[in-house]
C-alpha cells in the first residue's frame, strides 16, 4: 500500500504533466498564429485553469469559447 505523501506527489506530478502538455499546445497554436502575422488565436486542446492561470500570468488573455456544438475552443490574444 502506497502512503497518502506519496499519492499527493503522484497526483501533483500528473496535474503538472496534464498543465505542461495543455501549455505546449497553445504555445503551438501561438507559434503559428504568430508566424501568420495574427495577434490571436484558437487553441482547440482543453486547458484547464492551472494552464489558464499560466497563460494569463504571462500575459495573454485567454476567453473559453467551448460549447455543446463546436466542442472545446480557447481564444488566446496577446
Amino acid at each position: 500500500m502506497i502512503k497518502a505523501s506519496e499519492a499527493r506527489e503522484m497526483c501533483r506530478n500528473n496535474i503538472s504533466d496534464k498543465t505542461e502538455s495543455e501549455l505546449l499546445a497553445a504555445e503551438k497554436a501561438i507559434k503559428v498564429a504568430v508566424d501568420e502575422g495574427k495577434l490571436e488565436c484558437w487553441c482547440y486542446t482543453y486547458l484547464h485553469e492551472q494552464s489558464l492561470n499560466q497563460l494569463r500570468l504571462l500575459g495573454y488573455n485567454v476567453d473559453n469559447c467551448s460549447d455543446q456544438r463546436d466542442g472545446t475552443m480557447f481564444k488566446i490574444k496577446w
